[in-house]
């Protein structure tokens, strides 16, 4: 049956006994405590006499549960329809790919959504798909359950985390996606404003190299300054560029080139959830993150 919050292709071929007339998908669903139907609908595609494929995505919404749900195909109002065949219908559910993308997100910058203070944003991604790329980040980002396709890149990201003692990424799964991986594909390349539909360094923003204007032709390091923090498994690909500490739970695969430069944590004091002690790691040695 279906459910609220997920989305659902389907896809039939039509044949029309005319030689044409228009058709088209119709989702309608009644969510519980509500009497009344609730309509989603394709644009409508004009068929003929041969078989003519119908195809659409529809998104059931998220809170009230789904009561009833029909897909049906429907003509166009006062038209003279005679009789339609139908074949080969699929409806499967589908899951949409998450973008963060052509922003700026920092705790005086969201696009997508409410400011935090601290710059510290969660994405529940649900088992869904997320692709992070082509973006400059200040902040720390808390994945749940990314989905077994989720990448960071393979376009360019400036990315640092809002505060030395704060990670970049921390992605955190539950049963539902223990066995999945998250790929770092950044391609190294710098980042350009041109393009782009925003400064990447708005006044009252400022890069970390101090500067804030209202243009559109800076250039940035592709980069991610901040811990990352992995729950599962990790591929790298690409060309990476790392300041802090790289941690994985799960297993890890380097086919493309990583760089580690100079921790800013390590010039402080440790915060208090890092113990002292030093441990091998893959790709160098570093102190274990724990109670994360």
């Amino acid at each position: 049956s279906a459910q609220a919050g997920r989305s659902y292709r389907v896809t039939l071929w039509l044949y029309n006994t005319r030689s044409s007339g228009d058709f088209r998908l119709v989702m309608a669903y009644r969510t519980a405590g509500n009497t009344n139907w609730q309509t989603e609908k394709s644009s409508y595609t004009d068929c003929g006499r041969s078989w003519t494929e119908l195809s659409q995505e529809f998104a059931l919404p998220s809170g009230s549960a789904i009561t009833d749900c029909v897909f049906r195909v429907e003509s166009r109002l006062f038209q003279s329809v005679r009789d339609f065949y139908i074949d080969d219908v699929e409806i499967n559910e589908y899951q949409p790919e998450l973008r963060l993308d052509n922003a700026l997100l920092s705790a005086n910058h969201n696009p997508f959504g409410d400011l935090n203070a601290e710059g510290i944003y969660s994405i529940d991604c649900q088992g869904f798909d997320i692709v992070i790329e082509n973006a400059r980040i200040r902040a720390t980002l808390l994945l749940k359950d990314p989905g077994p396709n989720s990448q960071v890149g393979p376009k360019p990201l400036d990315w640092e985390s809002p505060a030395a003692d704060l990670p970049a990424l921390v992605v955190s799964r539950s049963a539902t996606t223990a066995g999945d991986s998250l790929t770092l594909s950044l391609d190294g390349s710098a980042i350009n404003e041109t393009g782009l539909t925003g400064s990447l360094n708005p006044v009252g923003d400022p890069h970390a190299d101090g500067s804030e204007d209202t243009d559109f032709d800076d250039v940035y390091p592709c980069r991610i300054h901040g811990a990352v923090l992995i729950d599962g498994g990790l591929a790298i690909s690409g060309a990476q560029s790392f300041n802090e500490w790289l941690v994985v739970t799960g297993s890890a695969s380097v086919t493309g080139s990583v760089e580690l430069g100079t921790s800013r944590l390590l010039r402080r004091y440790p915060a208090d959830w890092i113990p002292t002690e030093n441990h091998s790691v893959m790709l160098g040695r570093g102190p274990i993150a724990t109670g994360w």
